[in-house]
């Protein structure tokens, strides 16, 4: 089962026994703050207004290598971009296997956030 990140800047909080032997597939929303050409990545962090599991305000950021989901289109080299990225994460890094970019409004409206807030409280797929 998919692990949905919501704040990635929490992902070692969300998955703190993930390992080598024990990697989790996850698929991250995240803002994009900057794309850095020559080596494809992204840098993202949490969008502002959905939740936080633990109701911080974290605004951590987290880079991105999205080699593997290339051919990257143009969307997801602007700042300020949502996007989905899909990938398998090991404690240490993030193999990114697909990333797109999102409509905001299809996310932004009160009842969309409370459903992502539920699928991220789910339990069981450990």
């Amino acid at each position: 089962m998919t692990k949905l990140i919501l704040d990635p800047g929490a992902l070692d909080i969300e998955l703190p026994d993930a390992s080598v032997s024990n990697s989790y597939r996850i698929r991250i929303l995240g803002q994009i703050i900057e794309y850095i050409d020559n080596e494809s990545i992204i840098i993202i962090r949490r969008i502002p207004n959905l939740p936080c599991k633990n109701n911080e305000n974290l605004l951590g950021i987290i880079k991105l290598n999205v080699t593997n989901a290339m051919p990257i289109n143009g969307d997801l080299t602007h700042k300020g971009m949502l996007i989905n990225a899909e990938g398998f994460y090991d404690g240490s890094t993030i193999d990114i296997f697909h990333c797109y970019g999102l409509n905001g409004s299809d996310i932004i409206p009160d009842e969309n956030i409370n459903i992502l807030r539920q699928v991220n409280e789910l339990k069981g797929f450990e």
